[in-house]
């Protein structure tokens, strides 16, 4: 029971805090008309997305704030802490003034109130792996890491999932406008702090106790830096690769279909929730085949799959019939699943336990910041300048690359050193 507690504790509040983050690309349109009202609509989309991808600016910050945290002090402190501030601010957000009420006041406040969720997020979801990898679970539900990997993307995709369904109920029942929208933050936030409360009564990690005084340096950040400089260069581009097409599914498509392929609300919703289902329910699936084939084997397959694949399956969803649409929603959902699966075991396995938090967290995040937090806005402007529907994955084909090189560059200095 307790494994049992520490699992589902986890994930549950990994996936509150994802719904928390990215239910504000959900209603990015409703949003833009809240905060933005005297600019024309794809001015307002700009802006909005603008301050969608400002939450990732405070992700590094975070990160090292809650990795000195969750490597000094241990991970169980630091998931509360970030689980809770996460899902004040989601409310604060909620109840936010509209530019009507306030004016500027009200678009400033709110990117304030993004950094701070930034600030928060990135300290939850590579603590939450960590959190889960480091427990003896294997032996309790005989479950392989992979596997474990695959479920915590699950929790992290079923909260964009559920942001979605929440969008379809929310426009089915009492409709979209520049109001409604806030009762999915100030609900996903209250939930959040009830799992806050949850995780107060988890165990700390038996291998972060084990960890003596003398190990744990002062500055564990300083330290990874010093010792593990390579290693944090390839986290980074893996993170900034994997962010991006992760970000795309969540941030941008609600409103790509919508504004680019002048599909319903409805529709928009009703893709984006397929494909974060789809990878949700293929994750721990293809975690067991990362586990088989070793986890860099895997990821060079996939890294191959999606340089070949992924410009066609986006060629498919800028078709206009729901046959295609879907169809390369799929080939998108199997590839976003395969690469990310993975990444947490993958990631985790770089660094040691004493700087393990700061390591993959730090570096993780500011992958995502520099490349992926901004993939909304820079699918949109691509979109924009190039006139072609599919541009977005151009995007994602030179993060890929750049992401092989460094990997090719590590790999034959590993060996080297060998």
């Amino acid at each position: 029971m307790k494994h049992a507690r520490i699992l589902l504790s986890s994930l549950l509040g990994n996936t509150l805090e994802y719904y928390e983050f990215t239910i504000f690309a959900i209603f990015a349109v409703q949003i833009s008309k809240t905060f933005f009202p005297e600019y024309a609509p794809d001015t307002q989309i700009l802006l909005t997305f603008t301050i969608f991808g400002i939450g990732f600016i405070a992700r590094p910050i975070g990160s090292a704030v809650f990795g000195h945290i969750g490597d000094k002090i241990g991970r169980k402190i630091a998931l509360v802490l970030t689980i809770g501030g996460m899902s004040i601010v989601t409310i604060a957000i909620g109840l936010m003034p509209s530019y009507k009420a306030i004016g500027i006041f009200s678009p400033i406040l709110l990117a304030l109130l993004r950094l701070l969720q930034g600030l928060f997020l990135g300290g939850e979801g590579v603590g939450v792996a960590i959190y889960i990898l480091e427990h003896a679970l294997g032996d309790i539900f005989k479950i392989r890491r992979g596997v474990i990997g695959g479920l915590i993307f699950t929790a992290n995709l079923s909260g964009t999932l559920i942001a979605g369904v929440v969008g379809i109920i929310i426009n089915n029942t009492i409709g979209l406008d520049t109001f409604t929208w806030r009762f999915a933050f100030v609900i996903g936030g209250i939930c959040g702090l009830l799992v806050g409360f949850l995780r107060l009564s988890l165990p700390e990690t038996e291998l972060f106790n084990k960890i003596s005084k003398k190990k744990k340096p002062k500055l564990p950040l300083v330290h990874m830096m010093r010792n593990h400089f390579r290693e944090a260069i390839l986290v980074i581009a893996f993170g900034g690769f994997t962010a991006t097409i992760a970000h795309i599914n969540k941030g941008y498509l609600a409103t790509y279909f919508q504004l680019v392929m002048k599909f319903s609300a409805n529709t928009a919703f009703l893709f984006v929730s397929y494909v974060s289902a789809l990878i949700a329910l293929l994750a721990p699936i293809l975690g067991y085949f990362s586990d088989k084939y070793t986890y860099r084997r895997f990821n060079k397959v996939i890294i191959a799959a999606i340089i070949i694949f992924y410009l066609p399956s986006f060629m498919l969803i800028t078709s206009h019939s729901y046959f295609y649409v879907f169809l390369g929603l799929t080939f998108i959902a199997i590839l976003t699943a395969a690469i990310l699966t993975p990444t947490y075991v993958f990631l985790s396995d770089l660094f040691p336990a004493e700087v393990r938090y700061s390591g993959v967290g730090v570096n993780f995040n500011l992958g995502v910041t520099i490349f992926g937090g901004f993939a909304p806005l820079v699918s949109t402007y691509l979109t924009h300048i190039t006139e072609l529907n599919y541009a977005p994955a151009f995007y994602v084909l030179t993060l890929a690359v750049i992401y092989v090189i460094f990997l090719t560059l590590y790999t034959r200095h590993t060996k080297t050193k060998e």
